[in-house]
């Protein structure tokens, strides 16, 4: 829950979401679980109506997708993967990678050609230029550079002259502060507001003065708000390259959806579904889908985590399946008496290969298991609070032995 917490108050900083007052560090650091969901519910609302401002979706709809999101996260942490890789340096890479699927779906099915005004509608744009950085493009300019670019670009677009920008010009001030792109967002998207507003007031002295009419003025003044849009959704670009290095990624599969559309049985065909079908009640089984063709693909000759899964064999296979079907009915000796339980336990302890990195919990779960029914609680809390000490938790493979150690923690505490 640590990480997708982490990547929520990373969303609300680089949106610049925090009130005054708050403290990121202190919200990320609380265990408190109630407070961490009172302070999303109150933000959901206004992540929607930044990133959706025109209501392409309406408030509930986002609230539906955000719940999804949650919901995909946990099956995603219990979707059994067998890997020498650490499970947090797992389920970092899987976030990523899942959050460059949601986010590119997201964007593709909000964008709006007409909604100039929209948030991701720069960003969408800026994507399919030839200089954004893109995974099949190495020769192309730096995020910062390509960034700096567009807006140049744009702005001779929206007509400013270059003789604006001079050091005597309106928008001198405007143009070397576009030309920083700086790093803290919460405090340039407040910064660039000041800049505005002091540039508008500039055009309306010359207004008074009568040096611009005013179809003029308002024509000035929707080209001032419509260059900060495409600025602000930049920086926060920026701001999340620099934290998740995945512009590149954006770029390339946005131009693959672009090109190809959504194929409906890929892997965006099955994230558009699970969520943004609104007609069905349980859209988890595109969830599934989804999770079943990432894993195989990553698990083929041309994944990334292939080198590091580990294939287990099929009694192994067998006694993790049984011994999840026993956690909730421990005393349930039906095709899995004590003798049955000593087996698993002896298979696994002689187990010599690099399986012993997944196996070895699930032996201990059949150690536990075996203590219950004896109703020796308290060696199972001593060694389960060891664990707890040790930060051994931490260390669980993927799939549903992390849930079920916290449940006997709690319930058999309770007992």
């Amino acid at each position: 829950m640590r990480t997708f917490t982490n990547m929520l108050y990373d969303i609300c900083t680089v949106l610049g979401l925090f009130k005054e007052g708050e403290n990121p560090a202190h919200k990320r650091k609380s265990t408190n679980f109630e407070m961490h969901q009172k302070f999303w519910d109150q933000r959901y609302n206004e992540i929607s109506r930044i990133i959706d401002a025109e209501g392409v979706f309406s408030q509930e709809q986002r609230r539906i997708i955000y719940a999804r999101y949650e919901h995909f996260y946990y099956m995603m942490n219990s979707y059994p993967v067998h890997s020498t890789l650490k499970p947090e340096f797992l389920r970092s890479y899987c976030l990523r990678t899942f959050g460059v699927i949601f986010l590119v779906v997201d964007m593709y099915n909000t964008y709006r050609p007409e909604n100039d005004s929209a948030f991701y509608y720069h960003i969408y744009n800026f994507l399919q230029k030839s200089y954004c950085p893109c995974l099949d493009h190495a020769d192309t300019e730096s995020d910062e550079a390509a960034v700096k670019r567009y807006l140049r670009e744009y702005l001779a677009e929206l007509g400013f002259n270059k003789e604006d920008f001079h050091e005597n010009g309106k928008l001198y001030a405007l143009g070397k502060y576009t030309g920083t792109i700086r790093k803290d967002n919460g405090k340039s998207k407040s910064l660039m507001q000041q800049y505005i507003m002091a540039i508008k007031n500039e055009y309306k002295k010359d207004y008074r003065e009568k040096k611009l009419d005013k179809d003029e003025l308002e024509k000035v003044l929707r080209n001032i708000d419509k260059f900060y849009n495409a600025f602000y959704s930049l920086s926060v670009l920026l701001d999340i390259q620099r934290k998740t290095k995945i512009l590149q990624s954006l770029a390339y599969y946005l131009r693959v959806l672009v090109r190809e559309g959504l194929w409906i049985h890929g892997l965006y065909g099955y994230a558009a579904q699970y969520l943004y079908d609104f007609t069905s009640f349980d859209t988890t089984p595109y969830a599934k889908k989804l999770l079943e063709m990432f894993y195989k693909f990553q698990n083929s000759a041309e994944g990334t985590l292939s080198r590091y899964s580990v294939s287990l064999d099929d009694k192994s296979q067998e006694y993790i399946s049984r011994l999840k079907d026993l956690v909730f009915n421990i005393n349930d000796k039906n095709g899995c008496d004590d003798a049955y339980l000593k087996k698993i336990i002896s298979y696994f302890g002689q187990l010599q290969n690099e399986a012993v990195h997944v196996t070895s919990c699930y032996e201990t779960l059949a150690v536990y298991i075996c203590l219950i029914r004896k109703n020796k609680i308290n060696d199972v809390l001593q060694h389960y609070d060891d664990m707890e000490r040790k930060g051994l938790f931490g260390e669980l493979p993927s799939g549903y032995v992390r849930g079920h150690y916290r449940c006997f923690g709690q319930h058999w505490r309770l007992k």
